[in-house]
């Protein structure tokens, strides 16, 4: 009788390593991928701030005034504007306010959208060519008609606007008081219809690394202190943007790797 041999097959230890480098020079270079995406990311939203500082500071010089502001906005720019929406005159105090009651930020007390400067700020920035969003609504706040969205988020948005007090008490942050006409960058209230709501009162859009690198690329890298600023939302979980926030010194909180942070830039 012929004893019947079996042999078995496998892979050789080469084979092994050989596989194991092609998995790991794939997942390397689909992390190595993600992360360029993101830094392309945020440095699309670095110059999309930097875009509307500089629309804003041209707007300035061309104008003599504030866009939004400007108390001869009619004069400059007419009564309606291409989609047929009402130009109205600021009061020219050099602050972009709220409605006739003296409120500044927007929906903070339940103001409608229409009744505040900081819609003429993108209209007229606009009808003067210096952005390329254009307002499909003076009545809308959502985003994408009265908002542009981020370039980071487009679930998110900004509006530019003065404040009276500039984030929830924290006495470090009082210069940013009235007198500050700042680019707030927030989440919308998806309860109101996406539109903006006041800027540290809902949803978290960056983590605390990303609002640093923007930070350190535009300003100073401190959260309370410059230009660029940054903090947590007041309410919910998402109040850990900042380390140690009542200390002269704070810092960003990079611990955390979610989003944690709402910011505003100081445009003047």
């Amino acid at each position: 009788m012929h004893q019947r041999s079996f042999r078995q097959y496998g892979f050789t230890l080469i084979e092994l390593s050989i596989v194991l480098v092609i998995i790991g020079l794939v997942v390397g270079g689909l992390l190595t991928g993600q992360t360029l995406i993101h830094s392309a990311a945020l440095r699309s939203q670095i110059k999309q701030i930097q875009d509307y500082d500089t629309a804003y500071n041209t707007f300035v010089l061309k104008y003599n005034c504030i866009p939004g502001d400007c108390a001869n906005a009619t004069t400059l720019f007419g009564t309606t504007d291409p989609l047929g929406n009402p130009i109205t005159n600021g009061d020219g105090n050099g602050l972009i306010q709220g409605n006739a009651a003296g409120v500044i930020e927007p929906y903070a007390y339940g103001e409608r959208w229409q009744d505040g400067e900081w819609v003429g700020t993108l209209q007229e920035l606009a009808l003067s060519k210096m952005i390329a969003f254009s307002p499909s609504s003076t009545t809308s706040g959502a985003i994408g008609q009265g908002h542009p969205a981020l370039a980071l988020n487009s679930s998110a948005g900004f509006f530019i606007a003065a404040t009276t007090n500039f984030c929830c008490g924290i006495t470090n942050m009082t210069p940013y008081g009235s007198g500050d006409n700042m680019i707030f960058m927030v989440d919308a209230n998806s309860a109101a219809g996406g539109r903006m709501n006041t800027w540290d009162a809902y949803g978290a859009i960056f983590t605390p690394s990303d609002l640093q690198a923007i930070d350190t690329k535009i300003d100073d890298g401190a959260p309370f202190s410059g230009h660029f600023l940054g903090y947590g939302s007041e309410y919910g979980p998402n109040n850990n943007c900042v380390s140690n926030p009542y200390i002269s010194t704070p810092t960003y909180a990079l611990s955390y790797n979610t989003a944690q942070c709402i910011a505003a830039y100081v445009i003047n």
